[in-house]
C-alpha cells in the first residue's frame, strides 16, 4: 500500500530497512575479520553487529511471531558465543599493549606475551574458518527473508510498536 508523506510508517518497513543495514555492516565486519587480521575493530564491530541484529529481531516478535525470530537470533548467538575468547584476547592484548610496564617487568614476562599471541592467532584462525563456511551468510540472508516477509500478526504504525515495546521493557526491568 502506499503511504502518502504525511502518514506514519508502517513497523514492517522500518524493522526491515534496519535489519538490511544491520546485515549489511555486519557482513563488512565479517569480511574483515576474515581478510584484515591487522584491523583491531573487526571483531568488536562483528559481535556488536550480532547483538544489534539479535535486539531488533526480539522486537520484531510483535511483527513476525515468537518462533522464527528466536531460531534466528540463536543461530546468531552462536556466532557471538564462538567469538568471545577471541574478543578477550585481544582485549587483554591491548590492555597489556596500553599499560605502562617497566622495561625488566616487559622482557621478563615476554615469553607469556608471545604465548598469549600465538593463542590470539589460534583463535583468530578459527573464528575465520566459522566466519567463512557460510553459515553466517546463510542465516544473515534468512534475517532478511524473514523481515522482507508479510508480517503475519499484522503490521502496525512504528509508534504503536515502540509504544508497546517501551511497555514489556518496564515489565522486565
Amino acid at each position: 500500500h502506499a503511504m502518502n508523506s504525511r502518514a506514519e510508517p508502517q513497523a514492517s518497513e522500518v524493522v526491515r530497512r534496519a535489519v538490511v543495514g544491520l546485515v549489511e555492516r555486519t557482513l563488512s565486519a565479517a569480511a574483515r575479520v576474515i581478510h584484515d587480521r591487522s584491523d583491531p575493530e573487526a571483531i568488536h564491530d562483528f559481535r556488536v553487529g550480532l547483538r544489534r541484529l539479535r535486539t531488533v529481531l526480539r522486537a520484531s516478535r510483535r511483527l513476525h511471531g515468537k518462533q522464527r525470530p528466536q531460531e534466528l537470533s540463536q543461530a546468531l548467538e552462536r556466532f557471538g558465543e564462538a567469538t568471545n575468547a577471541l574478543r578477550d584476547e585481544e582485549v587483554l592484548g591491548e590492555t597489556i599493549q596500553a599499560a605502562a610496564l617497566p622495561d625488566d617487568l616487559r622482557r621478563s614476562i615476554r615469553a607469556w606475551l608471545d604465548e598469549r599471541a600465538r593463542h590470539e592467532a589460534v583463535l583468530r584462525d578459527q573464528a575465520v574458518e566459522l566466519i567463512g563456511d557460510g553459515q553466517l551468510t546463510a542465516a544473515l540472508t534468512a534475517v532478511k527473508e524473514l523481515m522482507a516477509s508479510k508480517p503475519h500478526k499484522g503490521d502496525e504504525v512504528l509508534s504503536q510498536l515502540a509504544r508497546q515495546l517501551l511497555r514489556e521493557a518496564q515489565r522486565t526491568s
